[in-house]
Order: structure tokens, then C-alpha cells, then sequence
């Protein structure tokens, strides 16, 4: 039978309902982006194949690229939103490969390198991941699909 979890590394609810939060609010932007990509090539989801967030970021940026856009309005809306998905890939990275670890006071927390991710930071992470996942949803709600 498995040792239950060590006291010592409990986490404070909060804390750990911020990182669920951060790791819904990432699916839902790389969601967000990975149907952007289809918009951009109908066979998109069909070709994927274990693709990673960084990959999908890659992907989304080359498609942008590479795809003709006549509308030179959506295609810099595009290349700016693909560039955060992509920035916002390694905030995700940072954070879902992070140590366990405490802070100051004791209290648990994950540790990326000598990077603490404080409460704060988690939170302003989901909302960057949020802000950006709304953004992708505009572009597709505005017939991203019909103008590539």
C-alpha cells in the first residue's frame, strides 16, 4: 500500500487550485490554437500525431507564413497571437515541469530553477493564457477559416 502524502509537502488549497486553473486555461489555449491551425489547413488535426504545445506553436507560426492571406490585417493579427501562444508555451513549460519545493515560510510551492512560482504568478499566468485563448476564439468566431 502506498504511503500517504507527507504533511511537509501538502499543498494550501488555493495554490493548488491556481495551478488547476493554469493547467485548464493552457489546454484551452492550446486548443484554441490547434483549431486556429485547422482554419489555416483543413487537415491539420488529422495529421497530428502526439504534437507538442511547442510544436503546435511552430506549426501555427509556419501556417501563418505560409498560408496566402490576402486580409494583411488578420495575417499580422495572426503572427502576433501565434507569438504569444509561442511565449506563452514556455510560461506553461516553466510551470508544468517545476520542482516541488517552499518558500520562506514554509509553506509548499513549485520551484522552477531558482524561480519560485508565488500565488501571484500562477494567476497572472492564467490570465495571459486566458486573454490569449480569448483572442484565437475572436479570430475564429470572425470566419478565420472562410477569409484563409
Amino acid at each position: 500500500m502506498d504511503a500517504p502524502l507527507h504533511a511537509s509537502h501538502k499543498l494550501e488549497p488555493l495554490y493548488a487550485q491556481a495551478v488547476g486553473r493554469a493547467t485548464y486555461a493552457f489546454a484551452v489555449l492550446e486548443w484554441s490554437a490547434i483549431w486556429c491551425c485547422k482554419a489555416l489547413d483543413d487537415d491539420y488535426v488529422r495529421e497530428m500525431h502526439r504534437t507538442t504545445a511547442g510544436e503546435v506553436a511552430e506549426d501555427f507560426e509556419r501556417l501563418i507564413a505560409t498560408r496566402p492571406l490576402h486580409d494583411l490585417q488578420l495575417k499580422n493579427e495572426l503572427a502576433d497571437a501565434a507569438e504569444a501562444f509561442r511565449r506563452l508555451v514556455r510560461v506553461r513549460n516553466a510551470l508544468a515541469h517545476a520542482q516541488p519545493g517552499h518558500d520562506a515560510t514554509g509553506r509548499c510551492i513549485l520551484v522552477n530553477g531558482t524561480r519560485p512560482w508565488q500565488l501571484e504568478g500562477i494567476l497572472d499566468a492564467v490570465e495571459a493564457f486566458e486573454r490569449c485563448a480569448g483572442r484565437l476564439q475572436r479570430l475564429l468566431s470572425q470566419g478565420l477559416g472562410e477569409k484563409a
